[in-house]
């Protein structure tokens, strides 16, 4: 018992955000997206300002002027072991995508859409 309160201690007080901004700053974790078909991808850089919102608008150009895959993936899993982003992975937008394994493919076609980022 007092294994698991010291437990739930330090992952209060690494989840913090004064505290938690230490860890960030050491490791950020970027986020790729991709739709099923792949013709739409995209992949995070924060330290660049290529976030989620930038991911979000370039969707919903995407579904306007391909009218196509209208579900977006992550392609990222989660890291359960970096406990410090478990913040993230309960409340930020990116997260409540759902995860899947895709295969990116470099064929001429998928080049032509204008939607592939990585």
């Amino acid at each position: 018992m007092k294994y698991l309160l010291i437990f739930l201690v330090m992952f209060t007080i690494i989840n913090i955000p004064p505290v938690r901004w230490i860890f960030i700053l050491v490791d950020k974790e970027d986020v790729d997206y991709s739709n099923i078909t792949a013709t739409f991808t995209f992949s995070e850089m924060n330290g660049e300002g290529r976030d989620y919102r930038m991911c979000y608008n370039r969707w919903k150009d995407f579904k306007q002027t391909k009218h196509a895959d209208t579900v977006l993936y992550r392609i990222t899993p989660k890291n359960y072991w970096h406990i410090w982003n478990y913040g993230d992975y309960l409340f930020a937008e990116k997260y409540k995508y759902q995860f899947k394994k895709i295969e990116i493919s470099r064929s001429p076609n998928f080049l032509n859409s204008g939607y592939q980022d990585f």
